[in-house]
C-alpha cells in the first residue's frame, strides 16, 4: 500500500527507503501513528510532481485556481502525493492559442483544459487511471466538462529532476537522509 500522513513526509522515491521499507505492502506497514494508505503500488512511489496547466483566458482567476486545487487534491487522493507538495505553473492562454482537434477518438472538447503531470516513476496502470479519474471529477466540481480535460502523464527517472542551483536533489544522499528517506543499498 502506498503510505501518505505524518509517518511518511509522503511517499517513497523509486529506488531510495524509507523508514527501512523498499516500499510497504499490506501487512508490512511500519507501526506508527497516523498512518493512512491510499491504492494498490507495485513499486516504490515517488513525491513531488510537477504540474502546468494550460486553460483558456476565458476561465476566471478564481476558477483557474480551483482547477490547480482540483489537480492538487486529485494527486494527494489517487496516489499519495503529500498535501503541501505543491508544484504548479497556471498558465493562462487566449482561446485563439488552442489548436486540438476536437473530436478526436471520439471526444467531444470545446474549451480544454490541459492537465501536464510530470513525475518520477513507480505508479501502477491503475493508480493513473484513478488519478485521470480523480482529476476529472474534481474538475468537474468547478466546472469543467469532463471531455475538456486532457492529462498527459510524463515519469521519469530522479537522475532527471533539478530542483534548483543546476543540482540533482534527488541523488544527494545526504540531502535525501536530511528528509526522512534513506538511499538504496549497494
Amino acid at each position: 500500500m502506498w503510505i501518505t500522513g505524518p509517518a511518511a513526509t509522503s511517499s517513497v522515491l523509486p529506488g531510495l527507503r524509507f523508514k527501512g521499507l523498499d516500499y510497504c505492502s499490506a501487512g508490512a506497514l511500519p507501526e506508527t501513528e497516523g498512518i493512512t494508505t491510499v491504492g494498490e503500488v507495485a513499486t516504490e512511489g515517488v513525491s513531488m510532481p510537477f504540474v502546468r496547466i494550460t486553460l483558456s483566458t476565458d476561465r476566471p482567476e478564481p476558477t483557474r485556481a480551483a482547477v490547480g486545487e482540483g489537480v492538487r487534491r486529485a494527486l494527494v487522493s489517487a496516489i499519495g502525493v503529500p498535501q503541501d507538495d505543491r508544484f504548479q505553473i497556471i498558465d493562462a492562454q487566449p482561446a485563439s492559442a488552442f489548436h486540438v482537434d476536437r473530436h478526436f477518438l471520439d471526444g467531444d472538447r470545446r474549451d480544454p483544459v490541459v492537465v501536464e503531470i510530470r513525475l518520477t516513476s513507480g505508479r501502477t496502470r491503475d493508480m493513473k487511471l484513478a488519478l485521470y479519474q480523480t482529476i476529472v471529477a474534481n474538475l468537474s466540481e468547478v466546472g469543467v466538462r469532463p471531455d475538456d480535460v486532457v492529462i498527459l502523464l510524463q515519469e521519469s527517472e530522479r537522475e532527471d529532476w533539478s530542483l534548483g542551483g543546476g543540482k540533482m536533489q534527488l541523488l544527494d544522499e545526504e540531502l535525501i537522509r536530511k528528509y526522512g528517506w534513506s538511499p538504496p543499498e549497494a
